[in-house]
């Protein structure tokens, strides 16, 4: 499970060990992480994987799902991640 803790308008997130995890930030304010800086309306997205990752495929049209799936099954250092992947 994700765990968000807010602090002094801080919010703190932390990823649960060995897992998965796709991870979308979206607010009004300051945001400061290794993807870079913000100021203003924020969105960030992205996932953290175990494994052999050594490409990572983010997939937001579900209709291209298959097709990605397909080329990933070839390659295992292929990875596919995206916010609503069944």
């Amino acid at each position: 499970m994700v765990k968000v803790t807010r602090r002094a308008g801080f919010a703190y997130v932390e990823l649960p060990p060995n897992t998965d995890s796709v991870v979308e930030m979206r607010g009004y304010g300051m945001s400061f992480s290794r993807l870079g800086g913000g100021i203003g309306f924020i969105q960030q997205r992205f996932a953290a994987l175990n494994g052999d990752c050594r490409v990572v495929i983010w997939v937001d049209d579900l209709n291209h799902i298959e097709a990605v799936r397909a080329i990933a099954a070839e390659h295992p250092e292929i990875c596919v991640a995206g916010k609503e992947i069944p």
